[in-house]
């Protein structure tokens, strides 16, 4: 269906939202006119040339486009929707009205909402027009204030450490999903804001490689985190499902495929030097898990179930890759959804990745192409195969 002014200017709101936190996104309306002489790390554009196949083949399946949302409930139930209440982000688009809400829902499953995310784009947003309406997003980027009582730890103290890890990894986020916002609208020229994709990102973003940089990071964290899934997915104790599907023979077989092709990427593109996950002792452990837990609130601070199904999932799946690499004993929680929400995390990135190539030669620098040379064994492979008989060689 057609976008109409109302809804293109919400899109618009949600993209210009980035706050002015030094370090994280800022209001991009603020951006100079230069475009920087880099956008994506080459690395980072072939590793994600690399996995796509098999990343894109993977999220077609059944189990891997299916989604369980927690419906919204009376916050007699469901305290967070109390706490959303003093939020002007708690009050969806007008627009959303008009779209009948069974052609994303496909079912209900217990008391969990399903979604096809194959058939629900990432463009609705749940946030009025007033001009308040990224309040959440200011509050997920003040994660970092120690006065701000909602990320008070309960301990009572503080890691600067992992804040500012947890920030960044939100700031990534954030220019991410403006990545999407903008390739959305920038295809609805009649009542888009901006006349292409190209303008669209150069005034929301592009002039900010800090935030890309941070994007690129988030996406190898979520690549590392998938390529040492292997011992979970051939765990014979671990049974995964989501909803009514299970991770059938074919799927697991394209799984382990996309595990064995993002443990090659690793090898063969490195992640940027920039890139870096500390490692926490217990107190940092709990103090993460408790952020995560708060971000999950807010994230879900949209009474539009449409409108917070991607952010929750993304939120979901960058939680997941940090539980996993950081937390001691979490291995063990791996459950069908958190895997769907990896997954589809890693593809997020992707899209955001390959939508920015798309715009690779904007301003007088274009993309970095200096040659970048392979070394090592695992050099000129294409595929898991050829690494599986390159480990048995080096065996042997």
């Amino acid at each position: 269906m057609r976008f109409s002014a109302l809804l293109l200017g919400t899109l618009a709101s949600l993209v210009a939202s980035l706050p002015k936190t030094p370090g994280l996104p800022g209001n991009p309306l603020n951006a100079s006119s230069q475009s920087p002489a880099r956008i994506i790390n080459l690395r980072t554009h072939q590793s994600r040339d690399f996995i796509s196949p098999y990343l894109s083949s993977l999220t077609q399946t059944d189990f891997f486009s299916t989604y369980l949302l927690t419906p919204i409930v009376d916050d007699t139930v469901n305290p967070t929707a109390s706490f959303c209440e003093f939020l002007p982000a708690w009050y969806p688009d007008a627009d959303l009205v008009h779209i009948p809400k069974e052609q994303n829902l496909t079912a209900w499953y217990g008391l969990m909402e399903r979604w096809n995310l194959l058939t629900l784009p990432e463009r609705y947003t749940g946030y009025s027009q007033d001009g308040d309406g990224w309040k959440i997003w200011e509050m997920l980027h003040d994660i970092t204030n120690a006065e701000n009582s909602f990320w008070a730890s309960p301990s009572g103290r503080s890691s600067p450490r992992v804040r500012e890890l947890i920030g960044s990894i939100l700031s990534g986020m954030h220019a991410s999903i403006s990545t999407h916002i903008c390739h959305t609208i920038s295809y609805n020229s009649k009542f888009a804001p901006y006349p292409d994709l190209q303008t669209c990102l150069t005034a929301r973003l592009l002039n900010h490689q800090e935030w890309i940089t941070q994007m690129e990071h988030n996406y190898h964290l979520i690549l590392q985190t998938i390529a040492k899934l292997r011992p979970f997915v051939e765990d014979s104790d671990s049974k995964y499902e989501n909803v009514n599907h299970s991770l059938d023979s074919e799927t697991r077989s394209k799984l382990l495929s996309l595990i064995d092709v993002a443990y090659t990427a690793n090898l063969k593109f490195r992640a940027p030097s920039s890139f870096n996950i500390p490692e926490l002792d217990e107190a940092e452990q709990n103090e993460m898990l408790f952020l995560l837990k708060k971000i999950d609130e807010l994230l879900n601070c949209v009474t539009c179930s449409q409108c917070r199904v991607w952010g929750t999932l993304q939120g979901d799946g960058y939680a997941t890759a940090l539980t996993l690499r950081l937390v001691d004993g979490e291995a063990s929680c791996m459950t069908g959804g958190k895997l769907v929400a990896l997954v589809n995390t890693l593809d997020r990135l992707s899209f955001s990745i390959e939508a920015l190539e798309g715009i690779e030669d904007l301003g007088s620098g274009g993309l970095d192409r200096e040659a970048v040379e392979c070394t090592g064994p695992f050099c000129g492979l294409r595929s898991a195969e050829e690494v599986t008989a390159r480990m048995e060689d080096l065996e042997a």
